[in-house]
């Protein structure tokens, strides 16, 4: 089961109902993924002895349309911007620009 770490209890039951739908529509994740969620910022962590190894596969069906995004790497951020609204970025506690 992936482990779910979040500073805000919002954050964390909306996490693992994310991870619960996601297994139910096919996706499989690794036991050594760690989601972690701290000031509205998630991280995807996992120990280094599982470097090249599996952590998630998401079937198409659970995937962001990407049409509708602009997804990109700023240092070691990756931001997705929807092509609809304005440029920001969004915080997962509240849902306010950060």
């Amino acid at each position: 089961m992936v482990l779910i770490n979040a500073d805000k209890t919002q954050v964390e039951r909306s996490l693992r109902m994310i991870v619960a739908l996601s297994e139910k529509f096919g996706a499989e994740f690794s036991e050594d993924l760690t989601l972690k969620c701290e000031d509205g910022f998630l991280s995807v962590e996992a120990p280094s002895e599982t470097a090249g190894k599996l952590l998630a596969r998401l079937p198409w069906n659970c995937l962001v349309p990407l049409p509708s995004f602009r997804l990109s790497v700023t240092t070691d951020d990756i931001v997705i911007i929807s092509r609809r609204g304005p440029d920001r970025r969004m915080r997962l506690d509240d849902g306010s620009a950060a």
